[in-house]
């Protein structure tokens, strides 16, 4: 029994640190889509709050927020190994 017990304490430590590292790794793929969104050319990033939509392997949905006010933007980058490979950005 105890021999389960720890077990599968084990493997709930493994599964947080594995959750802790992708959150991680979604939001530095966040900040590289704001940035193709950036380089599309919509205004300085700075200028916007990036709030996440959704995401899949291959794709990531993010808004970006004006923080002075004004139209929410929408750009979906499509991912490849890690990198943008493209981005479509809709105000």
């Amino acid at each position: 029994m105890t021999k389960h017990f720890v077990f599968g304490a084990v493997v709930s430590a493994l599964a947080l640190t594995a959750v802790s590292a992708n959150a991680a790794d979604w939001g530095e793929k966040m900040e590289l889509c704001a940035a193709a969104a950036q380089d599309e050319g919509l205004a300085a990033v700075a200028d916007y709050d990036v709030n996440f939509v959704s995401a899949s392997s291959r794709r990531l949905t993010i808004e970006l927020v004006p923080a002075a006010g004004g139209d929410t933007v929408v750009a979906e980058c499509k991912l490849s190994r890690g990198k943008i490979k493209d981005v479509q950005v809709q105000a």
